[in-house]
């Protein structure tokens, strides 16, 4: 799961002296199962909506790494 990974990055982080963003917190509500205007995520589709693109399945689409940057950004700028 996504927490899991998350988990993952977070110990890599800290290991590698990198400060880690919570960027999950900010995708609540636009998991894969959502519609494709909606999700942050790609499922196992070819073309990306938010973009337009080419879906990459499991990976965050353009209003995903959006919403990453908008999460890192705050954590720059408090």
């Amino acid at each position: 799961t996504f927490l899991k990974l998350n988990a993952m990055v977070k110990q890599a982080a800290a290991e590698g002296g990198a400060e880690f963003v919570d960027t999950y917190a900010d995708s609540h509500g636009h998991d894969v199962c959502q519609l494709p205007t909606v999700r942050y995520v790609e499922g196992l589709g070819v073309l990306s909506v938010n973009g337009p693109a080419i879906a990459v399945p499991a990976h965050p689409n353009s209003a995903g790494a959006a919403s990453q940057f908008r999460s890192v950004m705050k954590a720059l700028v408090p």
